[in-house]
């Protein structure tokens, strides 16, 4: 189930090498100085939340955004991305960081963005209970390093943990060469 264009989506373990990978989760998840930011929302719609406000929220990191390089951590990770993913554009990149709770919490059913001209990558950085579940049906477990491709019109959604401190992923969304 790894090809693209038939069904909208692609799943690639161990999709960095391992010293690259080390290297990200030791820079988002065990370097205590790591800029995180406070997000209140974890979709641009709270209407589609299936939760409660007080579990509404997220830290994230946005490397680049809107042809902008928002983060001094964002060169070295376009790079590693962009030579394996080929990219012709990169719309934006940003790191997702979701606490644990008592049970897995579904977030809202969103699009990252309103064409479905571009892709979308996930990329695992830690290990946890917790998914990224798509509209038709299709999930995908958080195992480090590993990374889904799938069409930016595919409506999808993250969940919580309950397994360990926290969830953590980035969310690249691109124009594909």
């Amino acid at each position: 189930m790894d090809n693209l264009q038939e069904t909208g989506y692609k799943i690639i373990d161990n999709f960095l090498p391992e010293e690259d990978h080390k290297l990200i989760e030791n820079t988002l998840i065990k370097d205590s100085l790591f800029p995180w930011f406070f997000s209140g929302d974890k979709s641009a719609d709270g209407e589609l939340m299936e939760i409660d406000d007080l579990n509404n929220y997220q830290f994230t990191h946005t490397f680049y955004d809107k042809k902008t390089i928002n983060s001094t951590y964002c060169n070295n990770l376009t790079l590693l991305f962009d030579s394996v993913l080929q990219t012709l554009s990169i719309i934006r990149i940003k790191a997702n960081l979701t606490f644990r709770t008592e049970e897995i919490v579904r977030y809202g059913w969103h699009l990252d963005f309103d064409s479905n001209k571009h892709k979308t990558a996930i990329y695992y950085v830690n290990t946890n209970n917790g998914k990224t579940i798509f509209k038709n049906g299709l999930e995908v477990d958080s195992v480090a390093n590993r990374l889904v491709i799938f069409n930016g019109d595919m409506v999808h959604t993250g969940t919580s943990c309950t397994d360990k401190k926290f969830r953590c992923v980035i969310n690249l969304n691109y124009i594909e060469q």
